[in-house]
């Protein structure tokens, strides 16, 4: 359903994808009235910011990549050969901390987790599957193909 556009590791670190994922994302958490900014390329991948107050609540997106043979310079992997990674997230400010004003951010974090839960079930395309299939995913045939 998602693939790599040109270039788009350029803004983030080599073979970092998933920034048709976070738009796709984005328009979802829209729907829902979350105050999302555009997507942020961030070194890891791509971030949904949903919102920033009273603490940050996100989504980072991103393939994982294949480490036993990706090498520097590949070309971006074929689209039926990604795995994509979905991570919600949720931060408080350093300076919260320092005022003793820590917001509770349990509830805020497991609501998005479940609204992505509900995105990601809801569409056809997608089959969600633990990460640890990696191991498996990116094995090569013996052929070398």
């Amino acid at each position: 359903m998602f693939s790599v556009e040109p270039g788009e590791d350029e803004e983030t670190n080599p073979r970092m994808y998933g920034r048709q994922l976070a738009h796709w994302l984005r328009e979802k958490f829209l729907t829902l009235g979350y105050p999302v900014e555009e997507v942020i390329a961030e070194d890891w991948g791509w971030c949904v910011m949903c919102q920033r107050v009273p603490y940050r609540l996100w989504v980072g997106c991103v393939n994982l990549r294949d480490y036993a043979y990706a090498k520097e310079g590949d070309p971006p992997p074929r689209q039926e050969m990604l795995l994509w990674n979905t991570v919600p997230m949720a931060e408080t400010p350093f300076f919260k901390y320092l005022l003793r004003r820590k917001p509770i951010v349990s509830e805020g974090l497991s609501k998005l987790g479940s609204q992505l839960r509900d995105f990601l079930n809801e569409e056809p395309r997608i089959q969600l599957v633990d990460a640890s299939v990696a191991d498996d995913w990116f094995e090569r045939p013996s052929n070398g193909a």
